[in-house]
C-alpha cells in the first residue's frame, strides 16, 4: 500500500478490531509481495465492524481504479470484487491463515484489468 502509514494513523483504522486488523495487514502483505501499487482510501460507507474502504489502484486517467472494496463485519472482513452493477463477488475472510485463493484470482485478475 503506497499510503500505509497515513491509512493506519486514521482514527477509522484504530476503531477496527484486532482481528480485523490483523486481516488488512494480511491481505496488503500478500498484495504487496505480489507487486501491486494501491493506496487506501475511506468512505463514508458504515458496515457493523467500521467504516468501509477501498484498495484503489493507482492508473492511467480514465480507467477505473477500485480493486476491492473492503466491509469490516463484527468478526470477519468482507471482501467485495465489483465486476459490474449486477456482479459482485463476496468473500468473508476470517483468518489470516485463511485468505481464499478464489479470492486472490479474482484480484489478480481486477489488478491487470485495470492497472495495465
Amino acid at each position: 500500500m503506497t499510503n500505509l502509514y497515513e491509512f493506519k494513523s486514521d482514527d477509522r483504522f484504530k476503531k477496527l478490531s484486532a482481528n480485523l486488523v490483523s486481516l488488512v495487514e494480511k491481505l496488503d502483505t500478500v498484495l504487496h509481495n505480489k507487486g501491486y501499487l494501491y493506496k487506501g482510501e475511506w468512505r463514508n460507507d458504515e458496515e457493523p465492524g467500521g467504516k468501509v474502504f477501498i484498495f484503489e489502484v493507482e492508473r492511467r486517467k480514465g480507467r477505473r481504479k477500485n480493486l476491492i472494496t473492503l466491509r469490516p463485519q463484527q468478526s470477519f472482513l468482507k471482501v467485495e470484487v465489483y465486476w459490474g452493477q449486477y456482479d459482485k463477488h463476496y468473500f468473508n475472510v476470517c483468518s489470516v491463515d485463511d485468505l481464499p485463493d478464489k479470492l486472490l484470482d479474482e484480484i489478480d485478475e481486477m489488478y491487470k484489468m485495470i492497472a495495465y
